[in-house]
């Protein structure tokens, strides 16, 4: 878990392991910002819960995984002092039973809330589903953290870039991993897509030039990957691993166009996850666009330089294997259109024809996670006929009106490659979106679609995962109504797909309940979490 002036959580320490230096003590605890909301990792080890009966992926439907913060300092974790009790991705998991859970950190109001040091619980326990299925109770597994709550402030130059801290123990890899795939999606179907085989294409076609530059929206947090070549043995202790080598990697955008990247211009100086990373080299980074003033933030065109190294303290301990990487890419920053028209984009790729003999990748998963408990976990085959005793809650979700959250569509696409960027024809060869019916009138027009243009509608994730952020409007009685509605996922081949293979012949549905409610003002954060985004992402 990335936190404020260079803190962090990072804790591999398997259980009941003994520490046997003092080097990685400061990774227990953490400054966090009050009023803000942080991105915290748990991974689990599922290698014995995989493919087994309970379910293909069994490891996460098997566990559920809760954190609490004692706010009040009573030396009790009470119900409301869930760290996220109904925000993304609560219940939802990644590949290799990793959960990504959203921490709110509330206002310090020095009476329920107070500054200063506070103990953070996660506890692993087994789910409902689990215990029923296999009427079994003993696992329970509990770690526990310090978070320091400060009051928000100024960032300063010495607060914008985390420090990331190896361990000790960390293997010297011969080989170094570079970066082979870079990738961020903006507004009006601009996205940027740099990896070896694009730029190849590149050569000589300037009409292709557009995945090198990027249209944002002020006030906007966006979502930038870049992946790291992986190469040698997936064991992780292997010396030839350099799959996760700890690199150092930031974001800057020159803002007022004066030509230099001041510190200040530092684009993910403390959000999540400047220094962290997911399995087989990949770093995720939010890119935050400031609001545009005309002085330190101007419209029109700028230019975004990543800097990516290897951790100073590996170069330090391993010597010879130095690398610096340095790309620069165009984007243009614009005012928000909050009239704009849907806009679900066209392919930004070409395809190979090699795509047209695989087979149509199914949807195996939805999840989301929404109000009061609920939530979806669809992970039943197509045709699959649902037993009485399923429990049909995971097929209806409560959300709250004016807020945004997230829904994961999984489909079977191949594994990518052990080297090179990830195999992206699975997600460029399906459009998936999403509609509610929100009037009930029975339709699903183009105005009800819930992702007009939002990341990553054909993101390159492994094995097809799409994230998509599903805006709930504000109910006015007339084109929203509270209540229930239904909500279809539609997945079908794309129009580049279509063109290349001269098929049309898949399309897959799946529909859901949903209960559009009021907000209570007591669950709220604000308005401006909810409706810019710039802390929920």
């Amino acid at each position: 878990m990335a936190g404020e002036k260079g803190t962090e959580i990072r804790d591999d320490k398997p259980t009941n392991a003994l520490s046997t230096n003092n080097l990685n003590q400061h990774h227990m605890a953490i400054t966090l910002f009050e009023h803000t909301v942080y991105l915290l990792r748990v991974q689990l080890d599922c290698s014995s819960q995989l493919r087994t009966e309970l379910t293909s992926t069994g490891c996460n439907l098997a566990q559920d995984v809760n954190v609490w913060i004692d706010l009040n300092d009573d030396g009790k974790f009470d119900e409301s002092e869930i760290g996220a009790p109904y925000r993304w991705p609560v219940t939802s998991y990644m590949a290799e039973g990793i959960y990504d859970i959203q921490i709110y950190v509330p206002l310090i109001d020095d009476r329920y809330i107070r500054n200063g040091p506070h103990r953070m619980r996660i506890s692993v326990v087994p789910s409902n589903y689990y215990r029923n299925t296999c009427n079994y109770y003993e696992y329970n597994e509990s770690r526990e953290y310090m978070v320091t709550i400060i009051p928000r402030m100024q960032y300063s130059s010495l607060d914008a870039t985390p420090t990331s801290v190896v361990p000790h123990n960390v293997p010297c890899s011969p080989d170094v991993g570079k970066v082979v795939l870079v990738i961020m999606a903006g507004e009006h179907r601009t996205q940027i897509r740099d990896d070896q085989s694009t730029r190849a294409a590149l050569a000589g076609n300037t009409r292709n030039y557009q995945h090198l530059a990027i249209t944002l929206y002020e006030d906007t947090v966006y979502l930038l990957r870049i992946q790291f070549e992986c190469t040698g043995s997936q064991n992780e202790d292997s010396v030839g691993n350099n799959c996760n080598l700890p690199h150092d990697v930031a974001a800057s955008i020159d803002l007022n166009d004066d030509g230099r990247f001041s510190d200040i211009e530092n684009a993910a100086p403390y959000r999540w996850p400047v220094t962290s990373y997911t399995p087989q080299g990949i770093y995720d980074l939010q890119i935050y666009v400031p609001d545009i003033d005309g002085t330190k933030t101007k419209s029109g065109p700028h230019r975004m330089r990543l800097d990516i190294t290897l951790n100073e303290q590996y170069r330090q301990k391993c010597g010879k294997n130095y690398y610096r990487d340095t790309r620069e890419y165009n984007i243009t920053i614009v005012r928000k259109n909050m009239k704009q028209t849907v806009d679900i984009g066209g392919p930004y790729l070409t395809l190979s024809n090699a795509v047209c003999s695989k087979a149509h990748a199914k949807i195996v998963l939805v999840i989301m996670a929404g109000e009061k408990g609920s939530h979806i976990r669809d992970d039943t085959p197509l045709n699959t006929v649902i037993r009485e005793d399923q429990n049909r809650h995971h097929l209806a979700v409560t959300l709250y009106e004016n807020t945004i959250y997230r829904i994961r569509i999984q489909l079977d696409c191949d594994q990518p490659s052990s080297r090179g960027s990830f195999n992206i024809n699975c997600n460029l060869a399906y459009d998936v979106n999403v509609y509610i019916d929100l009037n009930n009138d029975g339709r699903f027009d183009e105005s009800e679609s819930r992702v007009p243009h939002r990341w990553p509608l054909r993101s390159t994730m492994t094995l097809g995962i799409y994230d998509l952020e599903i805006p709930i409007p504000s109910i006015d009685g007339l084109t929203t109504k509270d209540g229930s509605h239904i909500m279809r996922i539609v997945v079908k081949s794309s129009e580049e797909y279509n063109r290349i293979c001269g098929r049309y012949d898949y399309s897959e549905t799946r529909e859901y309940t949903v209960n559009i409610i009021p907000k209570e003002p007591s669950k709220e954060i604000s308005q401006d979490t909810y409706v810019t985004g710039n802390m929920l992402f």
